[in-house]
């Protein structure tokens, strides 16, 4: 090829052609190298490091299942001692509910049922029967007020016939 050579210009050519095809030789070589260590570590090195991944993969993956069942495990107990503390402060709230409704209607219904009991007697013509409840500050003090009202002025029309 040399032989075919006759000008400067030929002569740079080759000779920039020799370079570039050392430079292809040395760069398929260490390309060729690279795939014989990259097929060297797939043979060897990357399925020991693959057991490992897979390993601590699977501890991982029981690890959270673990922790996934802890905290189910939580949150049910949770639940079941919100619901025991409902069905607890509803019944709490209900029996209290009926001890105040029996107190309030205690202290209602006595208090009337002795002025009832006084305005039958007044009614009969007792008009010595004493009115419980005048001293109280509320309607049933109202009431037995009024009763008394009612018994002076009963006193009041036997004065006047008996005149």
């Amino acid at each position: 090829m040399e032989a075919d050579i006759h000008t400067a210009h030929e002569r740079e050519l080759y000779d920039e052609l020799k370079t570039l095809r050392t430079k292809y030789q040395e760069t398929f070589e260490a390309v060729r190298q690279d795939e014989i260590e990259i097929a060297h570590l797939m043979d060897t090195e990357m399925p020991k490091y693959s057991k490992v991944i897979i390993k601590d993969a699977e501890a991982l993956e029981a690890v959270a299942a673990k922790h996934e069942h802890d905290v189910a495990a939580q949150a049910l107990r949770e639940i079941e001692l919100a619901e025991l503390e409902l069905v607890i402060f509803g019944g709490v709230g209900t029996l209290l509910a009926i001890v105040l409704s029996v107190g309030l209607s205690r202290g209602i219904a006595r208090p009337v049922r002795g002025i009832t009991g006084v305005m039958d007697q007044l009614s009969h013509g007792n008009l010595t029967v004493g009115v419980p409840g005048q001293d109280r500050e509320d309607e049933i003090g109202e009431m037995a007020t009024a009763v008394e009202v009612f018994k002076q002025n009963m006193i009041k029309n036997e004065e006047m016939r008996a005149e």
